[in-house]
């Protein structure tokens, strides 16, 4: 390990290079782990529920719609009958 360090810096001499052992902490030995950032968890929600809310409203205003179509048509049958 020194003469690693003394041939890698020129203007080191060998006998001011020290090297120290030391244990290292578990969460080194481990390799690394990809998280997933906590936003995306609650942005999938907040799709999921616009979805829905669009969902009701399409479907609130074709029931409008095809209740005031219904309507329409009575009317112009009851016209149609009046003599």
């Amino acid at each position: 390990m020194k003469r690693f360090l003394k041939n890698s810096f020129a203007e080191v001499a060998y006998e001011h290079i020290s090297v120290v052992l030391s244990r290292r902490p578990v969460s080194q030995h481990l390799p690394p782990v990809r998280q997933s950032p906590p936003a995306a968890a609650s942005l999938n929600g907040w799709q999921l529920g616009g979805v829905g809310a669009g969902l009701a409203l399409l479907l609130s205003a074709g029931l409008w719609w095809r209740k005031k179509r219904a309507a329409a048509i009575r009317a112009m049958s009851d016209e149609c009958r009046a003599p």
